[in-house]
């Protein structure tokens, strides 16, 4: 499920992240590319500890993610400056 959306979301990201009135879906989607591997990672730490492969094999997920998320959002920012609530919706502010 997680490879699906981990490829679901680099090609929503690739069409619309500088797309000013698409962004309440493209923030969504930064959310959740960096969050599902959080949860799977720490999840696996309780069960196999810190340091396991399980472990480390979400910790790169995230690394890879934040990494494109980072870019992203700052890229947005440079081209638009600080968004409207009415582009980014009540969770974004």
């Amino acid at each position: 499920m997680f490879f699906l959306i981990f490829a679901l979301s680099s090609k929503i990201k690739a069409q619309n992240f500088l797309q000013k009135e698409n962004l309440i879906p493209v923030l969504e989607n930064i959310w959740l590319t960096e969050q599902a591997p959080i949860s799977n990672r720490d999840s696996l730490m309780d069960i196999y500890g810190l340091d396991s492969k399980e472990v480390q094999v979400y910790q790169e997920i995230y690394r890879e993610k934040h990494a494109v998320n980072e870019q992203t959002v700052t890229d947005f920012l440079d081209r638009f400056d600080w968004p409207r609530k009415e582009l980014i919706g009540l969770g974004g502010i």
